[in-house]
């Protein structure tokens, strides 16, 4: 599967992750950002010009995170769920 995706985004090797397994450096495979918190969205994921549209997923990351990001976007969406709900 790593060499499908890599092939599909022309991705550079790296061979510093699986004990020297070549893997691409320049591909996710957990797709993350398009939306990061802050920038493109308010501090609790709306996004801005958009009044009560909320981001509540792996958008909001700027970058890559080094694990699969499964529970960072679970921490993530009930703060600010909870941090939405106070003002309310």
């Amino acid at each position: 599967m790593y060499d499908k995706v890599n092939r599909a985004n022309g991705a550079t090797y790296s061979r510093s992750w699986f004990g020297g397994k070549t893997v691409g450096d320049n591909a996710t495979y957990h797709p993350l950002g398009g939306c990061p918190i802050g920038l493109a969205t308010s501090d609790t994921g709306e996004v801005k010009g958009y009044p009560g549209l909320y981001v509540m997923d792996a958008s909001l990351f700027p970058d890559s995170l080094v694990a699969n990001p499964a529970l960072s976007v679970t921490a993530l969406a009930e703060r600010n769920i909870e941090r939405i709900l106070a003002t309310m």
